[in-house]
């Protein structure tokens, strides 16, 4: 192997930049705009997690650190942001008022966590996702576990959660959490952000857990993102080939200082508790011409994306009332990481709205008005809302997206604006929007929105709602997909407030809408609201809510995974349904008892059933079932891969570690992982037939290399120097 030769790497880089820096400036003084650009991929490589098993952790029943508002930068002001009134040829008024028809009432709503027990400050970014059996919410900074009747299971701090990284993650929790369930894995994913100084450096703080039960055994890492520059904002979204996340990346002390950064975390290698691989871009500072900032990766829901897709990002223009939203394609390469690209914007037309909700106080944030107190809150209005939310329908492709505006320019009002996206991977277009808020005779201020989209294309937005009259409160809207376009259906209120926030204008900072894997019709929400308005110190409160359209009913495909030997169960099974008329592919894990689960629309289907040591089997089926489809598999054949590691100049044998990652099934981590002999660099793996393998190989003081092989037909040999 190689020796490590980054000293002269940063050296050549800095001289790179120094460069580039001084053509962007001489270009600018020329009159130019400086060249958009996303400087990368930059690739890196860390070291395994460490292991947490949660119920094992001691319940938090009391508050632990002083109140404090989570950290948040003065965004720097986008120049020439248009005034509120609208164009001459744009009438001024409220908005058309919704459609008559009603959504559902919540089937389910409980308490989550609230500011007493388990808070340490403003706001409290409250969110969640939901799995088979369980809801798992986080809140600044704490998480906790519930099953779906509402029974809190488990809460403990983050500190707590993440101690033993052997990182600021120990300890320094800073807020930003999120949870997001896999549901084409059957794992959980929590993320955090944190640092011991705030000088830095800055670290992510991720987690993933080792099968679909939440209260077992996960997975940690201590990720350093930067020595300089501070991770904001950090949002995580799935994707079929890795975890992605952004983030507002600034200089802790100067907060003009801003860049914005994309990951794509290898999610083979985080299932499988290998070490932590990243791929990355930059974008440029917020203050060239281009102002991205809070870009968010797009959440994948339903039927994987077509083949080769990339991952996609959107961002609004927050400099001009007419957007436009912004698209971008990531497209990374774990065979070789340096192949990977990160393209656009693509600029899409949007209809006019108006941003720059008035706002007062000193902070100049205090936009939304409640009762009880002069006090305001924020509006968020410079930035899309998480999550951006996609779906494959096999004859379109589509992305859903939010984010607040000036619903009504004569009174001020916020309200929602939403958009479904088409074609995001041809000629991307909006297929329909609305603004919900704004209405005639109707003075409440909608904002903080989240939304999702279920298997069958109707859409649900969950928001905060307050007034003058009105104390916040927590509400949700949607439209069925055979709605008229660009229309939503009268609201419904999951919690009522009876109380100010009267300590802080910080509010949300984000809130979260997801579906429920097992029927892909369920929508559950989580927000924050008081029961009480207090002067001087506010204890949020936070609810989760459960909610469906009736019409929705989706036929699922059902059945148990067997070894064909001996008839016993196969848990962690991958299980593929691929439509014969639309070709999409859905995907999901079979738990622990080998069985599987899948809502799918009606029509034939070929299941076919993966696992680690087996051969792959498939059957033939029709949705709605009349019976559960049961898969069999029968014992692979395995062969031995050996190798012999040596530093490339000297010959000497490394005592390296070696990880193999299995595509499309990974080895169990006893089998995927070794260490090469020190005194002869040799190493050993015994695996089966019909898996394609990546290699990584590190040793301290060396690069990392990685090689791809496979499917094996016969004993191997692959050496590394």
């Amino acid at each position: 192997m190689k020796t490590d030769r980054h000293f002269y790497l940063i050296l050549a880089i800095i001289a790179v930049l120094l460069f580039a820096r001084s053509a962007q400036t001489a270009r600018a003084e020329e009159g130019f705009p400086p060249r958009p650009a996303a400087r990368g991929p930059f690739v890196s490589v860390g070291g395994l997690p460490s292991h947490r098993t949660l119920r094992d952790l001691p319940d938090l029943t009391a508050a632990t650190s002083d109140a404090r508002e989570i950290p948040q930068p003065d965004f720097p002001q986008s120049p020439s942001r248009e005034p509120l009134s609208p164009p001459k040829f744009r009438p001024v008024g409220p908005v058309a008022a919704p459609l008559p028809t009603a959504l559902t009432a919540p089937t389910v709503t409980f308490a989550g966590l609230d500011f007493a027990h388990w808070g340490t400050g403003w706001p409290p970014d409250p969110n969640g996702d939901v799995g088979p059996d369980h809801y798992v919410q986080a809140v600044n900074n704490s998480i906790a576990v519930f099953d779906k009747s509402g029974h809190r299971l488990k809460a403990v701090t983050l500190n707590d959660f993440f101690d033993g990284t052997g990182t600021p993650c120990d300890e320094y929790s800073k807020g930003d959490p999120i949870v997001l369930y896999d549901a084409l894995a059957d794992r959980w994913l929590i993320s955090d952000m944190s640092w011991a100084y705030d000088t830095g450096p800055y670290y992510q703080c991720l987690a993933l857990s080792a099968d679909g039960d939440p209260l077992g055994e996960w997975y940690q890492w201590g990720y350093l993102v930067s020595y300089a520059r501070w991770n904001d904002y950090s949002k995580l979204a799935v994707w079929d080939d890795g975890y992605y996340m952004t983030a507002n990346m600034f200089q802790y002390f100067d907060s003009d200082e801003l860049n914005v950064r994309v990951f794509a975390f290898d999610r083979t290698a985080m299932l499988n508790g290998g070490p932590l691989r990243a791929v990355y871009f930059d974008l440029n500072d917020y203050t060239a011409t281009n102002y991205y900032a809070s870009l968010l990766p797009a959440n994948l829901h339903g039927p994987l994306p077509p083949d080769s897709a990339p991952e996609y990002f959107l961002a609004i223009k927050d400099n001009s009332n007419y957007g436009p939203l912004r698209l971008w394609e990531f497209r990374v390469d774990w065979a070789h990481p340096e192949n990977s690209t990160f393209t656009g914007p693509t600029d899409i037309s949007v209809p006019y709205f108006a941003t720059a909700i008035s706002c007062w106080g000193s902070s100049g944030r205090e936009c939304i008005p409640q009762p009880d107190t002069t006090k305001g809150l924020h509006s968020i209005d410079n930035k899309l809302m998480m999550q951006v939310q996609y779906r494959n329908f096999g004859s379109y492709e589509s992305l859903w997206a939010n984010h607040t505006v000036d619903a009504d320019y004569n009174r001020d009002i916020a309200g929602i604006r939403w958009y479904e996206l088409r074609d995001p991977a041809g000629s991307p277009s909006i297929h329909q929007h609305g603004t919900h808020g704004g209405f005639a005779g109707d003075t409440t201020e909608r904002w903080m929105g989240s939304l999702a989209v279920d298997g069958q294309g109707d859409m649900a937005l969950g928001y905060s709602a307050s007034s003058g009259t009105l104390y916040p409160s927590i509400r949700y809207a949607g439209r069925l997909v055979s709605d008229t376009l660009n229309t939503l259906r009268q609201e419904m209120t999951l919690t009522l407030g009876s109380g100010s926030q009267a300590t802080s204008y910080r509010w949300g900072d984000y809130t979260a809408m997801t579906v429920d894997p097992t029927d892909d019709c369920t929508f559950w929400y989580t927000n924050e609201y008081y029961t009480e308005t207090n002067l001087v110190i506010g204890n949020w409160q936070t609810r989760i809510g459960a909610f469906r359209f009736d019409e929705c009913a989706l036929p699922v495909l059902y059945g148990r995974i067997y070894d064909a030997d001996d008839s016993t169960a196969i848990a962690g099974a991958r299980v593929e349904a691929t439509n014969h008329l639309s070709a999409t592919v859905y995907l999901r894990t079979a738990d622990g008892s080998g069985d599987y689960r899948i809502p799918v629309t009606a029509g034939p289907y070929t299941v076919t059933a993966r696992a680690y040591g087996y051969r792959p089997a498939s059957v033939t089926v029709t949705a709605p079932l009349t019976a559960g489809a049961d898969i069999y598999l029968r014992p692979a054949d395995f062969y031995t891969l050996t190798g012999i590691v040596t530093d490339s100049v000297t010959g000497y044998p490394l005592a390296a570690r070696i990880y193999v990652l299995g595509e499309p099934v990974n080895p169990p981590v006893a089998d995927g992982e070794t260490t090469a002999d020190p005194f002869t660099g040799a190493y050993t793996f015994t695996l089966p037939a019909h898996i394609s393998y990546t290699l990584i190989v590190q040793s301290d003081g060396y690069e990392t290399e990685q090689r791809v092989i496979g499917p094996l037909t016969g004993d191997a040999a692959q050496n590394f120097a």
